[in-house]
C-alpha cells in the first residue's frame, strides 16, 4: 500500500489508477457496441445521413404490401445514386437536427455492415477525444492544481451518461467534444488575447452539430458582462459570435423555411408531465453521471447529494472565473429547459440528452472535489482515493451488466424491441401486421434488425384495412392501433404480450 504522503508515492498512484479506468473506459466504449438494440432514433440517423426523408419511407413502405426484412433495411443501405444534396434534403425535413454529424456519418457508415453499427463505431472514435478535451479544460479551470487533470480523465472514462452516448449512433458526443474545446479556447482567448479565430471555428463547427449549442454562446455572453478580465474582450468576442452565425446563416434559413417541419417534430416537447415525475427524472439525469445501476437504489441518494456538495464547493473554492463558467454554463443549462416546463408546460427536461453542457461542468466540479480531497491530509487523500475506486468499481458492474444485454434505458421508445424480437422470433412462419402511427417507421425499422430473415411485414397507411391476410402465417400486431384491433378483431382472438408491455399482440383464428 502506497504511502500517500509522500508525493511521488501519490502522483504514481494516481496516475497508475488513472491508467486502470482510462482502459477500462475505452474498452466498455468499443466492447460489443452492436449488440443493444438500434433504436428508433439511430435507424433515423442512418435514412436521413443516406437521403432518404421520413415521408418518402412513411409512402414507400407503408402501403398495404407484404415485405421482408431485407427490403425494408434497403433504406439503411448506401445507395450512390443519393447525393449529399438528398442528404442535406432529408436532413432539412428535420431542422431541429444540425446536419454535421449526418453527413460524417454519411462519409463513414458505408464501410460497415450494417452501417447503423459503423455510425456507432464512429461516435465510439470521436468520444476518445473526450479524453484530451477533459484533460485540457481541467488544466485550464484548475491550475493550481496537479492531480485535477488526471481525475477528470478518470471521470471522463468512467461516466455512464459518457459510456452510454459514446455508443449511439447519435451527434451528442461530437456535441460534448465541442463544448469542452469552445470553452477552452474561450477562456484561452480571455485569458492571453489569443485564439479567438479559433473559437469562431469552434462556434461554427459546435452550432452545425446541435441547435442548443446556442446556449453555450448565451453562458460566454453573460461571463464577458460579469467578469472583469473577461469584459475587455467583448469586441473579439462579438466578432467571433457574428462570424459564426454567417457561418450558420444557411441552416437558420432552412430551420426557418421548415418551421412548420419542426413544430410538428417537436410538439411532444409541448406535452405536460405531472411535476413529481418530472422532479424524479431530474434526478436521475444528475445520478447518471457518477452511477447507472438501478436496483441500488441507495447511490441515487448518495451520488445527488455529493454532486450537489461538489457544485457548491467548486463555487466557492476555485477561482473566480472557473466558478463563473462553470456556473453559468450549467445555469443557462438547466433553467432553459426546466424553467419553461413548468411556467407554460411541457416535457423539454424530460431527456437527459440536452442536459449534457450542465452534466459535463458538473463532472468539472466533481474533479474539483475530488482533487482538493487528495492534496488535502494524508486522511483526506485516502478518501479520494477510496471514492475513485469506488467509482472505478461501480462502472465495472454496470459495464459488465450493460454489454451483457441487448437494451439499455437509453433506448427510449426501442427498449421492448429485443423482447418482441424474441417472441416473433419464436414461431416458424411470422406475419408482422402494423399499421402508420407516430413512432412506427422507425420502429419497424429498429425491429428489422432483431428478428429472424424468415419474418414478414404487413405495413398499412392511416387509410388502409387489413382486410386480405394470407393464410398459413403466425399473425402478430405490432404497436398496433384501436383501429387496427378493430379490423381484426372479426376474424382473430387479440392477445398483447404482457412481457412487451403491450407492444406486441398475438393473433390466433377465432
Amino acid at each position: 500500500m502506497p504511502n500517500l504522503s509522500k508525493n511521488s508515492s501519490k502522483s504514481i498512484f494516481l496516475f497508475v489508477l488513472t491508467g486502470f479506468c482510462v482502459i477500462l473506459g475505452i474498452s466498455l466504449r468499443f466492447s460489443h457496441i452492436r449488440i443493444h438494440v438500434y433504436w428508433h432514433d439511430e435507424v433515423y440517423t442512418i435514412l436521413r445521413a443516406f437521403g432518404t426523408t421520413t415521408d418518402e419511407f412513411k409512402t414507400e413502405i407503408f402501403d398495404g404490401k407484404i415485405r421482408n426484412v431485407q427490403e425494408l433495411q434497403l433504406y439503411q443501405k448506401y445507395n450512390s445514386q443519393k447525393t449529399i444534396g438528398d442528404s442535406l434534403r432529408a436532413l432539412s425535413f428535420n431542422p431541429e437536427h444540425s446536419p454535421l454529424y449526418y453527413l460524417l456519418v454519411r462519409f463513414i457508415a458505408p464501410y460497415f455492415d450494417p452501417p447503423v453499427a459503423g455510425a456507432r463505431i464512429l461516435s465510439a472514435f470521436i468520444s476518445l477525444l473526450l479524453f484530451p478535451a477533459t484533460y485540457l479544460i481541467a488544466k485550464e479551470l484548475f491550475p493550481q492544481s496537479k492531480s485535477a487533470p488526471l481525475i477528470a480523465l478518470c471521470l471522463t472514462a468512467l461516466s455512464p451518461i459518457q459510456i452510454l452516448y459514446a455508443r449511439e449512433a447519435r451527434q451528442y458526443v461530437l456535441y460534448e467534444v465541442l463544448i469542452l474545446f469552445t470553452t477552452f479556447q474561450f477562456l484561452n482567448a480571455c485569458r492571453n488575447d489569443r485564439g479567438w479565430r479559433w473559437y469562431g471555428v469552434a462556434l461554427i463547427f459546435g452550432l452545425y452539430t446541435h441547435l442548443l449549442f446556442g446556449l453555450l454562446i448565451l453562458a460566454h455572453a453573460f461571463m464577458i458582462g460579469i467578469d472583469k478580465h473577461c469584459r475587455s474582450k467583448w469586441q473579439n468576442f462579438l466578432k467571433s459570435v457574428v462570424v459564426s452565425m454567417v457561418c450558420f446563416s444557411p441552416w437558420i434559413w432552412v430551420v426557418c423555411k421548415h418551421m412548420t417541419e419542426l413544430k410538428k417534430y417537436t410538439a411532444w416537447m409541448h406535452v405536460p408531465l405531472p411535476l413529481d415525475f418530472m422532479v424524479l427524472r431530474w434526478g436521475e439525469h444528475f445520478y447518471h453521471i457518477l452511477f447507472d445501476l438501478p436496483d441500488i437504489p441507495i447511490l441515487k441518494w448518495i451520488s445527488i447529494p455529493l454532486l450537489l456538495i461538489c457544485f457548491l464547493f467548486t463555487l466557492k473554492k476555485s477561482n473566480r472565473q472557473s466558478a463563473l463558467i462553470l456556473g453559468l454554463t450549467i445555469s443557462v443549462n438547466i433553467l432553459f429547459l426546466i424553467v419553461p416546463d413548468l411556467v407554460v408546460g411541457g416535457q423539454r427536461s424530460m431527456e437527459v440528452r440536452y442536459f449534457l453542457p450542465a452534466l459535463l461542468f458538473l463532472q468539472l466540479c466533481t474533479v474539483f472535489f475530488f482533487s482538493n480531497l487528495m492534496e488535502g491530509s494524508r486522511h483526506m487523500q485516502w478518501i479520494g482515493f477510496m471514492m475513485i475506486v469506488g467509482l472505478f468499481v461501480g462502472s465495472s458492474i454496470f459495464g459488465y451488466r450493460y454489454i451483457n444485454t441487448d437494451t439499455w434505458w437509453n433506448k427510449n421508445v426501442s427498449s421492448n424491441n429485443p423482447t418482441v424480437a424474441r417472441y416473433i422470433n419464436s414461431r416458424s412462419n411470422p406475419l408482422v401486421i402494423t399499421k402508420i402511427r407516430a413512432n412506427t417507421p422507425g420502429e419497424v425499422l429498429s425491429l428489422s434488425y432483431r428478428v429472424d430473415p424468415k419474418t414478414m411485414f404487413l405495413t398499412l397507411s392511416a387509410d388502409q384495412a387489413a382486410t386480405t391476410i394470407p393464410k398459413g402465417y403466425d399473425i402478430f400486431l405490432f404497436r398496433p392501433s384501436t383501429e387496427l384491433e378493430e379490423q381484426l378483431r372479426y376474424r382473430y382472438n387479440l392477445a398483447p404480450v404482457a412481457e412487451t408491455k403491450d407492444m406486441l399482440w398475438m393473433a390466433s383464428d377465432l
